[in-house]
């Protein structure tokens, strides 16, 4: 019986299962490519010149030049364990200290490094080197209410929303003749209440920064008999 096959499969199902390596961890000290003239390293399209060094540390002065396949939207700097070379480029753009990128949505990409007097120091790649600096929140600028729109009875059965621009907490407070439903000190939404009594109604809010805003509104006096609450004014 020929067990061959059986062996063959063994080896490829051994081979899968082996862990591939991260992407931090490729390594960076041999196969590149290799153009004396410094030019190349801006220009992705040039190809290499194979009969140059292609291992690092190299002493011969060029531009090293090495393909690779990365994660698209992945972060990377490229890190040297010595004196940084002159300059280096991603697919012919010039990249700045500390050399750091995102991969680009390509099938392949070029790194390029210019080194005049030969390119000695051992280099590596490092993932997410640095979170991008976290973005503040867009200020809602100055703070200001609005109020719901309808009519607004005088007989404690009249409510209106209020809404303010910023998130809370707020101080609220009311003056004339009505209440607020809601807490004092609540979030962006708050909720009044009129009493029997008709009038103006004001009501301010106050952010912790010390900013307040203001809304006047009027309550309207209900005809007799038209509410199924009555009752006496206070």
């Amino acid at each position: 019986m020929d067990r061959r096959p059986a062996q063959t499969l063994a080896g490829l199902l051994l081979f899968l299962a082996l862990p591939l390596p991260a992407e931090d961890q490729q390594p960076l000290h041999a196969h590149w490519g290799f153009h004396p003239d410094s030019a190349a390293c801006a220009d992705p399209a040039r190809p290499d010149k194979r009969w140059a060094p292609t291992a690092i540390p190299s002493p011969t002065p060029g531009c090293y030049r090495k393909r690779f396949t990365l994660t698209a939207g992945a972060r990377f700097a490229l890190a040297f364990d010595g004196p940084a070379p002159p300059e280096v480029f991603l697919n012919g753009q010039p990249l700045s200290p500390p050399y750091e990128f995102t991969v680009p949505l390509h099938a392949e990409n070029l790194l390029a490094i210019l080194a005049p007097a030969g390119l000695t120091t051992p280099l590596r790649l490092v993932k997410d080197p640095t979170p991008p600096p976290a973005q503040p929140p867009p200020h809602p600028g100055a703070l200001r209410l609005a109020v719901s729109p309808g009519p607004l009875p005088a007989n404690r059965t009249g409510f209106a929303v209020l809404t303010a621009n910023q998130a809370g907490p707020l101080q609220w407070s009311v003056r004339g003749p009505a209440h607020l439903a809601g807490p004092a000190l609540f979030g962006s939404v708050n909720l009044l209440r009129t009493t029997a009594t008709p009038g103006k109604i004001t009501v301010t809010a106050t952010n912790p920064a010390g900013e307040t805003a203001s809304v006047e509104l009027w309550s309207t006096a209900v005809p007799l008999g038209a509410s199924w609450m009555r009752e006496p004014a206070r």
